[in-house]
């Protein structure tokens, strides 16, 4: 889900552990503020990440403890690097470079 109010890539803990990362082991344990308060989260580099033809490479994410957010959020880290337009309803995403 595209969240421009997001400061960065967001998933879960369940969201994480089936994509392979070790979250607890590679991330640096801190706290964000969500709309359900402040909550214990781990701050991450993701390797890649891939949506539809656009890959970033080394993009900073969150790791959220608890099963929210419940789809993983695009946040600011991804949506820089990318150019948005919308027509018709439709949101189309561009790598800028």
């Amino acid at each position: 889900m595209v969240d421009t109010g997001a400061t960065s890539i967001a998933m879960n803990g369940e969201q994480a552990s089936e994509l392979g990362i070790d979250y607890r082991l590679v991330g640096k344990e801190g706290q964000v503020v969500t709309a359900s308060g402040v909550v214990r989260s781990f701050s991450i580099r993701l390797n890649r990440v891939k949506v539809g033809d656009i890959e970033l490479k080394e993009v900073d994410a969150v790791v959220i403890s608890g099963r929210f957010p419940m789809t993983i959020l695009l946040g600011m880290t991804f949506l820089e690097q990318v150019e948005m337009s919308e027509s018709n309803g439709v949101l189309r995403l561009r790598k800028k470079y």
